[in-house]
């Protein structure tokens, strides 16, 4: 998991709770069709080593259709 370390070290994020694998997963699994979201993994293990997401702004109106939330997460291992 990428996130709960991150939270809990209170460094590097607004974040201030951990989160379940379930909120994760729901997270992912409800993400706006609009939204990008990219997958940074080890190609020597194969381990996920971070992730970037971009939602929209607001879905409820069409005057922020051009600006998005974007989240970046790294693994306290290969942050520098």
């Amino acid at each position: 998991m990428i996130l709960n370390p991150l939270i809990l070290s209170g460094e590097n994020t607004a974040l201030d709770r951990v989160v379940s694998i379930e909120e994760e997963r729901a997270f992912i699994s409800s993400f706006p069709v609009r939204g990008v979201f990219n997958v940074a993994e080890r190609a020597e293990d194969r381990m996920i080593v971070g992730f970037q997401n971009v939602e929209p702004f607001a879905t409820y109106t069409d005057a922020f259709a051009h600006v998005g939330i974007i989240g970046t997460y790294v693994d306290q291992s290969g942050q520098r």
